[in-house]
């Protein structure tokens, strides 16, 4: 209690947003050990976007990978908190939409969240909401910057984060618990439990439960406001199983099923406070249901195959209520109730060679994806069912991968979809790792992307007194052409000092992207209101925009003894639209993102000391306005920088069973 209070006074004291307590109990028995972690650095290990599992310097992708070990000292329960610390992605809170991303300045609908290569479906605003992804049974999140259209298809415009679940235990039982306490009203608690019932039965299951009780900078006063948050409240619970069967040799067939619930309150205003007041309430409720049954094995030795194949269900439900104080009563508001529902199933077999006696390999696939909504928002004349849609999307995709030499690897990749609603682009790519010496890497790729207009943007339908926003069913797919390069080089090694520089720098370029506009009809056609100089309060969605990013992102990895420091800066062009009419408008803005990072250790104490900090540059974005005299002008609109740090103290005690973990942020 006294650390508690300690740290809660800190927090508050000296204005820092919050105080965290963390604490982890690991309990194991038995020595009957996992034969999947033998002779293996997991954290080296990634299965992203690769023929096989690979170390991740041999990679030809560059994939970013956080390890469960960073998961723990970071004291992070959630994706979006554990993302925010890296570079080239910002974080972005919306209190009744959640947390979205953007990746090297590209928004969070062209990028594919994953959990084990199964896509995380429900996008709200087109955005994943990365607070609803617990981090309780994840063993690391590999990363990979940049299109993966030929591996992943649609939403992999921008790129792809996989978190990869844990599947192991070296243990016949494993029992551990978790709680979290921070000062703005946060608690979460987790659990979970491993029984490896037969040698070759492993059965994991686990559960997570978040509260936030609501946030405001200051106290209020004020007697209308008092029911309102800055934060709002939100509770969420997730309950999860896996059951692993280990065939002869490599062999695993894993089932894997997660239930996910979440309300949030948007807690409205007291009206008429004189005289029988009154409130409007309203309910987001999530449900997320998900299932999955993964193959993979080697074959004579010569060949691998993963299969996976996937049941998700998604369904967000608004509630609206008239909250009356002086009876307390609450009366639905039947007309103002919305929901939606989603169901994905995704089929997705996939063979590669792994000849080590030929510098030839190939890997070829289907990505078989069906996906349908309902709501009253939906319109789709195609089908007789009324408020339904419904897409296909089914590819095949291939690549070879060529080493001539120990030093060299080249890999090119191709694409082909049919999809029921529009037509597919062909997506190509190629991939080439270039070693120049012992210590230096290169890498350099070039690829297609495309992201696939959502069932919302062709076939929404919201119109009453205050909106009009319709879909548009002739859109056609996002494109893009992604470049990057990067070199890592390995600058010391000696003794026990080590350390690791790297570089990176990318150009994408996106045509046709999907954005809202007002729109007139012209000859029975929808077109911009813009292109004939017009207003309207009727919106539609159109591939009307261009989008561009262009940056680097420079990193330097110092280690020595138990001292580790990490420095890296981002800087990042996003285009500016406005350019192609007045050519004073700079083609980009320029964003820069720096992080640094110790963590220092003590063993004889057995305390980790983990600092993070992380600067956003301000933002500008320049747009076209008008005066009252009808004249163009350039206007701009500025949003601060910030930056945010958090210190973490780590004790671990009786025999590292139990983790104790107090800091600020």
């Amino acid at each position: 209690m006294w650390l508690i209070k300690m740290v809660t006074y800190l927090g508050l004291r000296m204005g820092i947003a919050s105080a965290i307590l963390f604490s982890i109990l690991n309990l194991g028995y038995s020595q009957e050990v996992d034969s999947t972690l033998w002779e293996i650095d997991i954290d080296d290990i990634v299965v992203t976007a690769q023929y096989a599992p690979t170390h991740s310097k041999n990679a030809i992708h560059k994939i970013k990978t956080i390890s469960l070990q960073t998961i723990e000292a970071r004291g992070v329960t959630s994706l979006d908190n554990l993302l925010k610390y890296e570079l080239n992605i910002r974080i972005n809170q919306d209190m009744i939409l959640g947390s979205s991303m953007k990746m090297q300045g590209v928004s969070g609908q062209n990028i594919k969240v994953m959990i084990d290569g199964v896509p995380v479906i429900g996008r709200v605003g087109n955005n994943i909401d990365l607070s609803q992804i617990s981090l309780q049974d994840i063993e690391r999140v590999e990363i990979i910057e940049g299109p993966m259209s030929v591996n992943f298809g649609t939403n992999a415009l921008g790129g792809v984060i996989n978190l990869i679940t844990k599947k192991s235990q070296l243990r016949k039982y494993n029992f551990n618990l978790y709680s979290k306490y921070e000062s703005v009203k946060r608690f979460d608690f987790g659990a979970g439990v491993g029984i490896r019932i037969v040698p070759k039965l492993l059965l994991k299951l686990n559960a997570h439960f978040q509260e936030i009780q609501g946030f405001n900078y200051v106290d209020t006063l004020d007697e209308k406001h008092a029911r309102t948050f800055v934060w709002n409240p939100k509770k969420n619970h997730n309950l999860g199983g896996m059951l692993r069967w280990d065939f002869r040799g490599d062999g695993q067939l894993i089932f894997r099923s997660n239930y996910f619930t979440e309300q949030v309150d948007n807690l409205g205003i007291k009206r008429r406070l004189s005289y029988k007041p009154y409130a409007f309430d309203e309910f987001y409720i999530t449900n997320r249901y998900d299932n999955s049954l993964k193959f993979s094995s080697s074959i004579a030795e010569k060949y691998f195959i993963n299969t996976i194949l996937s049941l998700n269900n998604y369904e967000r439900i608004k509630q609206r209520i008239r909250l009356d104080f002086d009876d307390n009563k609450e009366t639905k508001l039947n007309a103002e109730q919305d929901s939606i529902y989603y169901n994905a199933i995704v089929f997705r077999p996939v063979l590669a060679s792994k000849y080590e006696d030929k510098p030839v390999n190939f890997q070829v696939g289907l990505d078989l994806n069906f996906e349908e909504a309902e709501g009253k928002k939906i319109r789709d004349s195609l089908f007789a069912k009324d408020k339904y849609s419904a897409i296909g999307d089914y590819a095949i995709f291939s690549s070879v991968n060529y080493k001539p030499t120990d030093n060299f690897v080249m890999q090119g990749g191709l694409r082909y979809a049919h999809n029921t609603k529009f037509k597919s682009p062909l997506i190509p790519s190629i991939n080439i790792k270039y070693e120049l010496s012992k210590k230096i890497k290169t890498r350099f790729s070039y690829a297609k992307g495309f992201r696939a207009p959502t069932i919302k943007e062709l076939f929404y339908y919201f119109v009453d007194t205050n909106h009009y926003i319709v879909g548009n069913n002739q859109l056609k797919a996002e494109v893009s052409d992604n470049f990057q390069f990067s070199i890592d080089w390995n600058a010391l090694r000696k003794n026990s000092h080590q350390m690791n520089v790297s570089l990176s720098l990318f150009y994408g370029d996106i045509q046709n992207k999907i954005d809202l506009y007002d729109y007139v009809v012209v000859n029975g056609e929808k077109i911009p209101a813009a292109q004939v100089d017009q207003v309207s309060t009727e919106y539609s969605y159109f591939n009307q925009d261009r989008f561009k990013t262009v940056g680097s992102n420079i990193g330097i990895d110092y280690h020595y003894k138990k001292l580790q420091l990490k420095l890296g800066v981002a800087p990042t062009g996003r285009y500016n639209t406005a350019n192609q009419d007045i050519a004073d408008i700079p083609e980009f803005s320029l964003i820069t993102e720096t992080i640094f990072e110790v963590k220092y250790g003590f063993p004889k104490l057995g305390l980790d000391l983990n600092f993070y900090l992380k600067n956003h540059d301000k933002v500008l974005r320049y747009f076209l306005d008008e005066d009252d005299e009808g004249t163009v002008f350039t206007n701009f609109i500025e949003q601060d920088g910030y930056t945010f740090s958090d210190l973490t103290v780590t004790k671990k005690m009786f025999k590292k069973m139990i983790s104790l973990t107090g800091g600020v942020k």
